[in-house]
């Protein structure tokens, strides 16, 4: 704990040198098994947030770190204790959702630089870059989490957090998306190709859900996506449409 706040310290005070030093000493693997820890997971998770913020460094940092594994097994995780608490202790459903926004967006971050490099170096020095698409077992796993996720709206609990769950699906609408534009591993020499990152979205039962939010369109882009450190993330279509309307106006 006392080694997180100094981090957290370190970050405050000299922002950018404390984020290339926390990613060359492999920190961001370190953070990511302190999520297992709910004890440590908001001030872990507090420090993965600012890390995905840190641009393309961040996001490649967390993604060569297993970073999909470790966070979909947390939000597997707390989707299992949100079901736990329908019926029982609803009253905490609000937050573990608030959590659970945080952790997809993580996901998000990841997914979304894979799209944009799905060949790059692990270290600047490399002579190759490797793959970052993840092997069709981590997909599915993904992919699963997300559509366990979506399942919770299902939930009797979930109804007096609905503008909080319109914003989990919101995100986890962005992670099947994401996925689905991934390039597809090349094939071992002798061996069966695989499912394509496509393949696995559309066959996994994200289509369903996804047609379901369709039904409720304006309650999926006009949510915000509200997240562990107090803010909403601002929807940036939203944000287009009013500056465009303010330019047009003589």
């Amino acid at each position: 704990a006392i080694a997180l706040k100094c981090i957290e310290f370190c970050i405050e005070k000299n922002g950018a040198t404390s984020m290339k030093n926390m990613i060359k000493n492999k920190c961001p693997e370190a953070l990511l098994r302190l999520l297992a820890l709910p004890d440590h997971r908001p001030s872990a998770l507090g420090l993965l947030t600012k890390l995905s913020g840190y641009g393309e460094a961040g996001a490649k940092s967390m993604t060569f770190s297993s970073g999909l594994i470790f966070v979909s097994k947390i939000v597997s995780s707390i989707s299992d204790n949100v079901t736990s608490a329908d019926g029982s202790d609803s009253s905490s459903i609000p937050g573990l959702l608030t959590t659970t926004n945080s952790l997809l967006e993580l996901i998000v971050c990841i997914t979304a630089f894979v799209q944009a490099n799905p060949m790059e170096k692990v270290k600047l020095d490399d002579e190759e870059a490797v793959s970052t698409v993840p092997d069709s077992e981590v997909i599915t796993d993904v992919v699963l989490t997300v559509n366990k996720t979506l399942k919770l709206g299902a939930l009797p609990g979930i109804g007096a957090s609905k503008a909080l769950f319109s914003s989990t699906q919101k995100v986890c609408s962005k992670i099947l998306g994401n996925i689905a534009r991934w390039e597809a591993l090349e094939a071992v020499e002798g061996e069966e190709p695989g499912p394509s990152p496509r393949e696995i979205v559309a066959t996994n039962g994200s289509l369903p859900l996804l047609l379901d939010l369709l039904s409720t369109p304006k309650m999926i882009v006009d949510s915000d996506v509200e997240t562990t450190d107090g803010k909403k993330k601002p929807d940036d279509k939203k944000d287009k449409k009013k500056k465009g309307e303010k330019e047009a106006k003589p």
